[in-house]
């Protein structure tokens, strides 16, 4: 029998099985209890040490390069303005300039007075806007650039609001809406008339004012401010009392400060004396006209306290020409303004009388 060798048995490895590997996922496997760790960010357990997200710098610096880019441009066009302002670049060769009323397009050229080699980018403003003011019918001037070589003037004219007759007869001087002086203009009073009379015949249709009977002492010179007391205290009336009152006003004489007079469309002449308590003197007036419709010729409120008035004994007269308050020939009263619950006294009057009474109204 043949000689059995042992079989060797070959020895096994045994190979453990391996536990799940833990992943982050939400679920890795349908039924699997493995719990999943929680892994907080280094911001959010707040530890020492941690980095914070850093900021997107892109945008910033392309606005950096934006605005140093056009500061780079600005300062190049500047320079190039320097360098062509001290060329022959731009020379100004002519001069637009529209006609006004009184001022025609050559003139207004010739005023500016615009030296020769003056080109559109090194022209002196100030220079020419103060050779245009030297005619006083100058009021604003506006300069502009019309390229290549053509300098635009554009002349904004004064208008009259006032003429002021002087103590020469029959000179008068237009004064502007501003108060300046502008010239001096002759009236001359046709057969019959007077020079008042003919004076609102020369602004009449306008709503130019006339001032009469200034003092001496009133000397005007063309381009400059009329500041003399008296038209001083006619400037104060003309912002307190109201523009429907000041619009009636037709002339002022303007004799001192004191003796402040104007004469109404209807011909009624008010004593206003200094502009003092001015809405309490036209609330007076306004209650008298309102109380004698077309009656009234004259009315003091110099002192608004102690109003007086006169009055035509009738209601139908016509009111006249505004220049001198006179109306249609008829009997005349003077009398103060009654005290309220009395009657007020009356007695009879030539129409130069001024009679003053007490009242309380």
């Amino acid at each position: 029998m043949a000689d059995r060798k042992p079989h060797k048995r070959e020895a096994t490895k045994r190979v453990e099985p391996k536990a799940p590997r833990r992943t982050k996922a939400a679920g890795a496997s349908a039924g699997s209890t493995t719990k999943m760790r929680a892994v907080s960010s280094p911001s959010a357990r707040g530890g020492r040490g941690t980095k914070a997200t850093p900021r997107r710098t892109l945008p910033l610096k392309g606005i950096a390069i934006a605005l140093v880019s056009l500061v780079a441009l600005f300062i190049a066009g500047a320079i190039a303005l320097v360098v062509l302002s001290h060329t022959d670049a731009f020379t100004i060769s002519s001069i637009s300039a529209e006609p006004t009323e009184h001022i025609s397009a050559d003139d207004i050229a010739a005023l500016a007075g615009v030296p020769e080699g003056t080109t559109l980018l090194n022209y002196d403003e100030t220079l020419i806007v103060d050779n245009l003011h030297r005619n006083p019918w100058v009021k604003d001037v506006r300069l502009s650039r019309e390229f290549p070589d053509r300098l635009k003037v554009e002349v904004t004219e004064r208008t009259v609001a006032t003429i002021v007759m002087m103590n020469s007869g029959s000179v008068v001087w237009c004064m502007g809406d501003d108060d300046v002086w502008i010239e001096p203009v002759k009236i001359v009073a046709g057969e019959g008339q007077s020079i008042i009379e003919a004076a609102l015949a020369y602004v009449s249709g306008t709503e130019t004012l006339v001032i009469t009977d200034v003092p001496q002492t009133v000397n005007p010179v063309a381009g400059t401010h009329a500041d003399d007391e008296v038209f001083d205290a006619i400037r104060t009336y003309r912002v307190n009392l109201s523009p429907d009152f000041w619009n009636e006003i037709v002339s002022i004489n303007a004799s001192s400060v004191e003796g402040i007079s104007c004469i109404l469309k209807s011909g009624v002449e008010i004593s206003l004396g200094a502009p003092t308590s001015i809405e309490t003197k036209e609330a007076v007036i306004d209650q008298l006209m309102a109380k004698y419709p077309n009656r009234l010729t004259y009315v003091n409120v110099r002192v608004p306290s102690n109003p007086s008035y006169r009055m035509v004994d009738t209601e139908s007269v016509e009111s006249g020409t505004g220049a001198t308050g006179d109306l249609e020939a008829a009997p005349l009263t003077t009398e103060a303004a009654p005290a309220e619950g009395s009657e007020g006294s009356t007695s009879s009057a030539d129409e130069g009388s001024d009679e003053s009474m007490s009242s309380s109204e």
